[in-house]
């Protein structure tokens, strides 16, 4: 298992193809064998368990450096950033944009 540092790359360090990218369009999944019969098979549209996990550097070039992490089931959430470099004096302002397919929310 990862430490969740790879930088939303995986273990190797390569992106996902664009046939799974994003990984939460995935609705089935199958592993086949030489003579291409599945032997295994998970339909993933309607799981019996939800667990949702991000953990993700923030950077600008200006020298703000965050961590965002984002854990969530269906019966809890808990969202974490912790932020270094920011202005003690001037106010800070986090802003969460959300996008449904055919609607946008705005904040």
């Amino acid at each position: 298992m990862g430490n969740g540092h790879g930088g939303g790359l995986g273990h190797g360090k390569a992106e996902l193809p664009d046939a799974l990218n994003p990984i939460s369009g995935i609705r089935e999944l199958g592993i086949f064998d030489s003579s291409t019969q599945a032997v295994l098979t998970a339909d993933l549209t309607s799981p019996d368990k939800l667990e949702y996990l991000i953990k993700r550097e923030l950077s600008n070039t200006n020298g703000v450096d965050a961590l965002l992490r984002i854990n969530a089931t269906t019966s809890r959430t808990q969202f974490r950033l912790t932020a270094s470099g920011l202005v003690p004096a001037c106010a800070s302002r986090v802003v969460v944009l959300h996008q449904q397919a055919g609607c946008e929310c705005k904040p």
